[in-house]
């Protein structure tokens, strides 16, 4: 089923749809007062907590009986010594290489921050539709108070990324941006929206798609307001014929998402979703437990969110921020513990920071997020970068 709603707003934006253990302690060579082989409590650094042969999960010492070991099940390196692994073959056996370890990133130019920070979001609302409103909604004008009602639009799995979907996505901003100059779903030179989807993304089944471009940059302006589906100075009620971005957002049918970014040209800050059900030769997906990350600015701070989605619905041991360096143990944000959004904040600093995320699942197996290379912290201090091999 292709789905095409569209309307246009007249304001600020225009759119239209179609429809739990601590980590990375620093290394320290002594001792402490009692720190033996039969008294393991006592150790306070992780070295010291070795030494004696303990191991040391984050936090504590003790006789090491669990550990954390990479998902492929191979060798791995663990400098800090915490027993998480710092580098691990991001593919499980028994996926195939092929594909696994491109996930996350497709190179240094897809997805870019944009594009990351907005599917973040997508997926937060998604697993935790009340929560995200009181929350990363709250201050959206006109109030989304009225929408996103459990018995309407309950919690749904969250969508993976899929890199033919984001090229299809960034392909129409920037033809709509540079070409067009207005929104619309087929492309500039009239080819069929669901052809020119299917051009990089010939899988079929169930599809949609959202549009829109803003005045401002923020991800999270376009992903409210897309929530809102306003008519006039109120938003659509839920169920409405006029809540197709909404509609397309929650519907459990997808699995697949590309969201494509395109800076002001003859628009503003134009955004595509384009969303997919099925999979296909050539567009598979690993369903990394890590499902997603990215930063997003929030009063006043930075905030660094990540998609953890476990589908037997055991929680994770530890799902941690990794930013220039230094490990940070995250906080569930949103939804549950094992399907939510976690989150790290901090004040902002003046430039480009590295960063990527990691998982522990229950059953020890390490996630990360992206498989390889580093995140950049665009926007941070004038920072323009996005990603690093």
């Amino acid at each position: 089923m292709q789905k095409l709603v569209n309307h246009l707003v007249p304001a600020l934006f225009i759119l239209a749809a179609i429809a739990a253990c601590g980590g990375g302690s620093s290394l320290d060579s002594s001792g402490s007062s009692g720190c033996s082989a039969t008294e393991l409590s006592n150790c306070t650094s992780p070295a010291a907590c070795v030494a004696v042969g303990g191991s040391w999960d984050g936090v504590a010492c003790s006789s090491g009986a669990d550990s954390y070991v990479c998902a492929n099940g191979g060798d791995s390196t663990d400098s800090d010594l915490d027993l998480i692994p710092d580098a691990c073959d991001p593919c499980p056996v028994p996926e195939s290489t092929t594909f696994c370890q491109l996930y996350g990133n497709q190179g240094a130019t897809f997805p870019n921050w944009q594009e990351r920070a907005a599917a973040v979001l997508t997926n937060s609302v998604r697993m935790a539709p009340l929560a995200y409103r009181s929350s990363y909604g709250a201050d959206f004008q006109p109030s989304l108070a009225p929408v996103l009602s459990q018995a309407n639009y309950p919690a749904v799995d969250p969508l993976y990324y899929l890199a033919a979907l984001n090229q299809a996505a960034r392909s129409h901003s920037d033809d709509m941006n540079s070409n067009c100059g207005s929104l619309q779903h087929n492309s500039c030179d009239g080819t069929d929206s669901f052809v020119r989807i299917a051009g990089f993304y010939p899988c079929g089944g169930d599809q949609a798609e959202n549009i829109a471009y803003s005045s401002e940059e923020g991800p999270r302006l376009i992903i409210n307001q897309w929530l809102c589906d306003s008519t006039g100075d109120v938003c659509c009620a839920d169920g409405a014929s006029c809540d197709g971005h909404r509609r397309n957002i929650m519907a459990a049918d997808y699995k697949l998402l590309g969201v494509g970014y395109s800076a002001p040209d003859q628009l503003g800050h134009t955004f595509t979703q384009d969303f997919g059900a099925n999979e296909c030769s050539g567009n598979n997906v690993y369903k990394s437990k890590l499902v997603d990350g990215s930063h997003i600015f929030y009063s006043g701070e930075i905030r660094f969110l990540a998609t953890f989605f476990d589908s037997a619905g055991s929680a994770p041991h530890q799902v941690r921020l990794v930013l220039a360096g230094v490990s940070h143990p995250m906080t569930l944000d949103m939804g549950a513990a094992s399907r939510g959004t976690y989150r790290w904040a901090t004040a902002e600093a003046a430039g480009c920071r590295s960063y990527h995320f990691e998982a522990v699942d229950a059953n020890n197996f390490v996630y990360r997020y992206p498989a390889s290379g580093e995140l950049r912290s665009t926007g941070e201090g004038g920072c323009g970068e996005t990603y690093t091999p």
